[in-house]
């Protein structure tokens, strides 16, 4: 039923997607203390048992749900902030338009930096210099993967909180 499948969306997102968005933020805050504190805290996050197995089960199944059903929602939206210019529809358009970006950034970000990892490509030990030479690099004298990842990391920030607040309200 469409209900159900509201509830198990909101529930994807918030329990195992945000669970891990928030460890992910946190990991990944690391490497601003340099490279001997990142590779610690990617030893830590690579240490647990069947890592691979649990991050497909609690992480990847559910927000290939979350994201799927997500782009559903989005289109199958109708935006009334026009005639009604609220609070809320401008919020509900705003989550929309937040997931389609954070949905972009995953894939992206994934592509660049799990999928090398997951393939030998880049050791575990090798992504903060990995990190540091991406987010370094310019194209046209702009920045353009650290500014992707801003605009990814806000996107994500804002659809994780208004969807807790959304959770909150509807459960």
């Amino acid at each position: 039923s469409p209900f159900a499948l509201r509830k198990l969306h909101s529930a994807s997102g918030v329990l195992p997607v945000g669970v891990f968005v928030l460890l992910h933020l946190w990991t990944q805050s690391s490497a601003h203390r340099g490279r001997v504190a990142y590779g610690a805290a990617m030893d830590d996050a690579l240490s647990f048992p069947l890592q691979p197995v649990l991050e497909l089960i609690l992480v990847l199944i559910p927000l290939a749900f979350h994201a799927s059903y997500g782009v559903v929602l989005a289109l199958r939206s109708r935006p009334t902030v026009s005639a009604y210019p609220v609070h809320r529809n401008w919020m509900h358009a705003a989550q929309r338009a937040s997931g389609i970006v954070t949905l972009i950034f995953i894939v992206w970000h994934m592509s660049q930096t799990w999928l090398p990892r997951l393939l030998g490509q880049v050791r575990a030990a090798q992504m903060h210099p990995h990190l540091v030479e991406a987010f370094s690099s310019t194209t046209a004298g702009l920045p353009l993967t650290a500014l992707a990842t801003l605009v990814g990391v806000g996107a994500a920030s804002f659809h994780l909180a208004n969807g807790l607040w959304s959770a909150g309200v509807s459960w």
